[in-house]
């Protein structure tokens, strides 16, 4: 059975903000390269900075919020699929989140 979400690996180390975006669009029916998402995020050696992320977005044609919010209010708002920047250090794409008798369940795409 093929994979329900698209997953694409990332290039090396800082490759998770363009990868993360790369599966979204995917989600959408639209393909672009790595090397394309990774040039418009201006990824560095240190990867890619929330900014780069947004012009990224926005070069694409899709628009984008940067928020921080609690996970009660992602499910709430039903902002499915998603990148979240996880542990101030990395970007991941959720699919989805659960409540289990006040453990969160977190359904991620990541390198890890």
């Amino acid at each position: 059975m093929p994979p329900r979400f698209p997953h694409f690996k990332q290039l090396d180390a800082s490759d998770c903000g363009p990868a993360s975006l790369r599966m979204i669009a995917q989600i959408y029916g639209i393909a672009y390269s790595a090397e394309m998402l990774r040039k418009h995020c201006h990824i560095s050696r240190y990867g890619v900075t929330m900014r780069g992320i947004d012009e990224c977005v926005q070069y694409i044609g899709f628009e984008t919020m940067g928020l921080s919010l609690f996970f009660e209010k992602i499910v709430e708002e039903g902002m499915f699929p998603c990148i979240l920047y996880w542990t101030q250090n990395h970007f991941v794409v959720c699919y989805g989140i659960t409540n289990d008798n006040g453990k969160y369940n977190i359904s991620l795409i990541s390198r890890f």
